[in-house]
Protein backbone atom coordinates (compact mmCIF):
# COMPACT_ATOMS: atom_id res chain seq x y z
CA UNK A 1 0.00 0.00 0.00
CA UNK A 2 1.36 3.39 -0.97
CA UNK A 3 1.77 6.07 1.65
CA UNK A 4 0.76 9.48 0.36
CA UNK A 5 1.11 12.99 1.65
CA UNK A 6 0.38 16.58 0.77
CA UNK A 7 3.22 19.00 0.15
CA UNK A 8 2.69 22.74 -0.04
CA UNK A 9 2.96 24.38 -3.45
CA UNK A 10 5.48 27.26 -3.33
CA UNK A 11 3.76 30.62 -3.09
CA UNK A 12 5.14 32.94 -5.76
CA UNK A 13 5.44 36.62 -4.91
CA UNK A 14 2.85 38.45 -6.99
CA UNK A 15 5.32 40.96 -8.42
CA UNK A 16 7.63 38.13 -9.54
CA UNK A 17 5.09 35.78 -11.11
CA UNK A 18 6.17 36.48 -14.69
CA UNK A 19 9.85 36.04 -13.86
CA UNK A 20 9.17 32.82 -11.94
CA UNK A 21 7.15 31.45 -14.86
CA UNK A 22 9.95 32.20 -17.33
CA UNK A 23 12.61 30.65 -15.09
CA UNK A 24 10.46 27.57 -14.46
CA UNK A 25 9.94 27.01 -18.19
CA UNK A 26 13.68 27.18 -18.82
CA UNK A 27 14.32 24.82 -15.91
CA UNK A 28 11.72 22.37 -17.21
CA UNK A 29 13.41 22.26 -20.62
CA UNK A 30 16.82 21.59 -19.07
CA UNK A 31 15.35 18.93 -16.77
CA UNK A 32 13.86 17.20 -19.81
CA UNK A 33 17.29 17.16 -21.46
CA UNK A 34 18.80 15.79 -18.27
CA UNK A 35 16.22 13.00 -18.07
CA UNK A 36 16.67 12.10 -21.74
CA UNK A 37 20.46 11.86 -21.68
CA UNK A 38 22.32 12.92 -18.51
CA UNK A 39 25.72 12.57 -20.22
CA UNK A 40 24.78 14.96 -23.02
CA UNK A 41 24.32 17.93 -20.68
CA UNK A 42 27.16 20.43 -20.82
CA UNK A 43 28.82 21.69 -17.61
CA UNK A 44 27.46 25.17 -18.26
CA UNK A 45 23.95 23.73 -18.52
CA UNK A 46 24.34 21.95 -15.19
CA UNK A 47 25.50 25.18 -13.61
CA UNK A 48 22.51 26.93 -15.15
CA UNK A 49 20.14 24.41 -13.53
CA UNK A 50 21.56 25.25 -10.10
CA UNK A 51 21.35 28.97 -10.85
CA UNK A 52 17.71 28.63 -11.95
CA UNK A 53 16.82 26.84 -8.71
CA UNK A 54 18.41 29.65 -6.71
CA UNK A 55 16.64 32.37 -8.68
CA UNK A 56 13.27 30.63 -8.43
CA UNK A 57 13.71 30.32 -4.67
CA UNK A 58 14.10 34.10 -4.52
CA UNK A 59 10.72 34.47 -6.23
CA UNK A 60 8.72 32.50 -3.69
CA UNK A 61 7.51 32.97 -0.14
CA UNK A 62 8.33 29.98 2.04
CA UNK A 63 5.72 28.44 4.36
CA UNK A 64 7.99 29.41 7.28
CA UNK A 65 8.01 33.04 6.21
CA UNK A 66 4.28 33.15 5.49
CA UNK A 67 3.32 31.54 8.80
CA UNK A 68 5.68 33.66 10.87
CA UNK A 69 7.33 30.63 12.47
CA UNK A 70 10.02 31.93 14.86
CA UNK A 71 13.72 31.24 14.39
CA UNK A 72 15.34 28.52 16.48
CA UNK A 73 17.56 31.20 18.04
CA UNK A 74 14.46 32.54 19.81
CA UNK A 75 13.89 29.26 21.64
CA UNK A 76 14.80 29.32 25.36
CA UNK A 77 18.03 27.44 25.95
CA UNK A 78 18.94 27.47 22.27
CA UNK A 79 22.60 28.38 22.76
CA UNK A 80 23.18 25.56 25.24
CA UNK A 81 21.42 22.99 23.04
CA UNK A 82 23.25 24.16 19.95
CA UNK A 83 26.61 24.07 21.72
CA UNK A 84 26.02 20.45 22.76
CA UNK A 85 25.08 19.56 19.18
CA UNK A 86 28.17 21.39 17.94
CA UNK A 87 30.47 19.38 20.20
CA UNK A 88 28.80 16.17 19.02
CA UNK A 89 28.79 16.83 15.26
CA UNK A 90 31.82 19.11 14.91
CA UNK A 91 34.38 17.49 17.23
CA UNK A 92 37.28 18.60 15.03
CA UNK A 93 36.17 22.20 14.95
CA UNK A 94 36.07 22.40 11.16
CA UNK A 95 33.26 24.95 11.52
CA UNK A 96 33.64 27.75 14.08
CA UNK A 97 31.07 27.66 16.88
CA UNK A 98 29.87 31.19 16.06
CA UNK A 99 29.16 30.20 12.45
CA UNK A 100 27.38 27.05 13.61
CA UNK A 101 25.15 29.03 15.97
CA UNK A 102 24.33 31.52 13.22
CA UNK A 103 23.59 28.79 10.69
CA UNK A 104 21.37 26.73 12.97
CA UNK A 105 19.80 29.72 14.69
CA UNK A 106 18.41 31.03 11.41
CA UNK A 107 16.44 27.83 10.89
CA UNK A 108 12.73 28.04 11.74
CA UNK A 109 11.25 26.35 14.80
CA UNK A 110 8.67 23.98 13.31
CA UNK A 111 7.29 23.15 16.76
CA UNK A 112 6.10 26.77 17.06
CA UNK A 113 4.68 27.06 13.55
CA UNK A 114 0.94 27.82 13.67
CA UNK A 115 0.43 25.69 10.57
CA UNK A 116 2.24 22.61 11.85
CA UNK A 117 0.35 19.33 11.82
CA UNK A 118 0.43 16.43 14.26
CA UNK A 119 0.45 14.06 11.27
CA UNK A 120 3.45 14.95 9.10
CA UNK A 121 4.57 12.96 6.10
CA UNK A 122 7.49 10.57 5.90
CA UNK A 123 10.05 13.39 5.87
CA UNK A 124 8.79 14.61 9.23
CA UNK A 125 8.30 18.11 7.84
CA UNK A 126 5.38 19.44 9.84
CA UNK A 127 3.89 21.50 7.04
CA UNK A 128 3.43 18.30 5.01
CA UNK A 129 0.42 16.14 5.88
CA UNK A 130 0.10 12.36 5.77
CA UNK A 131 -2.98 11.74 3.61
CA UNK A 132 -2.87 7.94 3.64
CA UNK A 133 -5.64 7.63 6.28
CA UNK A 134 -7.70 10.33 4.55
CA UNK A 135 -7.54 8.50 1.22
CA UNK A 136 -8.82 5.31 2.85
CA UNK A 137 -11.55 7.20 4.73
CA UNK A 138 -12.81 8.95 1.59
CA UNK A 139 -12.84 5.84 -0.61
CA UNK A 140 -16.29 5.44 -2.12
CA UNK A 141 -17.35 8.98 -1.28
CA UNK A 142 -16.55 10.46 -4.68
CA UNK A 143 -14.07 12.83 -3.02
CA UNK A 144 -11.03 10.56 -3.06
CA UNK A 145 -10.07 11.74 -6.56
CA UNK A 146 -9.36 15.19 -5.15
CA UNK A 147 -6.34 13.71 -3.37
CA UNK A 148 -4.78 12.68 -6.68
CA UNK A 149 -4.38 16.20 -8.03
CA UNK A 150 -2.90 19.53 -7.06
CA UNK A 151 -5.44 21.64 -5.19
CA UNK A 152 -5.66 25.42 -5.27
CA UNK A 153 -6.82 27.30 -2.15
CA UNK A 154 -10.46 27.40 -3.25
CA UNK A 155 -10.51 23.63 -3.75
CA UNK A 156 -8.85 23.10 -0.38
CA UNK A 157 -11.66 25.03 1.32
CA UNK A 158 -14.27 22.95 -0.51
CA UNK A 159 -12.60 19.73 0.61
CA UNK A 160 -12.38 21.01 4.20
CA UNK A 161 -16.13 21.64 4.18
CA UNK A 162 -16.82 18.18 2.74
CA UNK A 163 -14.68 16.48 5.39
CA UNK A 164 -16.45 18.41 8.15
CA UNK A 165 -19.82 17.49 6.69
CA UNK A 166 -18.93 13.79 6.63
CA UNK A 167 -17.64 13.98 10.21
CA UNK A 168 -21.05 15.21 11.33
CA UNK A 169 -22.77 12.24 9.71
CA UNK A 170 -23.97 9.79 12.37
CA UNK A 171 -23.03 6.72 10.28
CA UNK A 172 -19.39 7.67 9.85
CA UNK A 173 -17.07 5.17 11.51
CA UNK A 174 -13.67 5.99 12.89
CA UNK A 175 -10.62 3.74 13.15
CA UNK A 176 -7.28 3.87 14.96
CA UNK A 177 -5.71 5.60 11.95
CA UNK A 178 -8.69 7.81 11.11
CA UNK A 179 -9.68 9.45 14.37
CA UNK A 180 -11.74 12.61 14.91
CA UNK A 181 -8.50 14.35 15.94
CA UNK A 182 -6.83 13.39 12.66
CA UNK A 183 -9.77 14.66 10.61
CA UNK A 184 -9.89 17.92 12.56
CA UNK A 185 -6.20 18.31 11.79
CA UNK A 186 -6.95 17.76 8.09
CA UNK A 187 -9.60 20.47 8.14
CA UNK A 188 -7.36 22.86 10.06
CA UNK A 189 -4.43 22.19 7.71
CA UNK A 190 -6.53 22.83 4.60
CA UNK A 191 -8.02 26.04 5.95
CA UNK A 192 -4.86 27.47 7.47
CA UNK A 193 -2.62 27.07 4.45
CA UNK A 194 -5.27 27.93 1.87
CA UNK A 195 -5.95 31.07 3.89
CA UNK A 196 -2.33 32.08 3.33
CA UNK A 197 -2.64 31.40 -0.40
CA UNK A 198 -0.86 28.07 -0.58
CA UNK A 199 -2.01 25.11 -2.60
CA UNK A 200 -1.12 21.45 -2.01
CA UNK A 201 0.25 18.79 -4.33
CA UNK A 202 0.07 15.03 -3.68
CA UNK A 203 3.24 13.00 -3.33
CA UNK A 204 3.81 9.28 -2.97
CA UNK A 205 6.12 8.92 0.01
CA UNK A 206 6.76 5.18 0.26
CA UNK A 207 5.01 1.85 0.55
CA UNK A 208 3.38 0.26 3.58
CA UNK A 209 3.57 -3.50 3.80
Amino acid sequence: MERTEWELVPLVQQEREELARSLSEELLNLDMLLDADPDALQPCQRERILELHRRINHCVISPCEASGAPALSARPGFVEEAREAFLEFEPNGTLPLEDFLSLVGDERDCSKCPGATDYPGVSGVRCDLDTTPLMAWLTGSGLEDMLDFELVPEEMEILAEEVESRMDHTKVRYTSSVSPHYLRQVVRYLRYWSGLGFGVVPAVADSIN
